[in-house]
């Protein structure tokens, strides 16, 4: 793993996430989630799911989409 400041992968902008994605490395994988209190699981999880590919790529759920989430049926 290659050791990034934190600040720095964190993008908030498309254009920003975009340039990123266009300068990672191949193969690309992507996941979402609520990773609100990160435990064991997760970590696990994310180590599998980085393993897929050489750019791992991680969307946080919003606020509001994880109360519609635990709205639904």
């Amino acid at each position: 793993m290659i050791a990034v400041n934190s600040a720095e992968k964190i993008v908030l902008d498309w254009d920003t996430l975009e340039q990123r994605i266009n300068d990672s490395a191949r193969p690309l994988v992507f996941t979402n989630g609520v990773f609100d209190i990160l435990h064991r699981g997760h970590v696990a999880y994310l180590e599998e799911t980085a393993a897929l590919g050489a750019t791992l790529l991680i969307a946080l759920n919003s606020d509001p989409s994880v109360q519609r989430l635990r709205k639904a049926p």
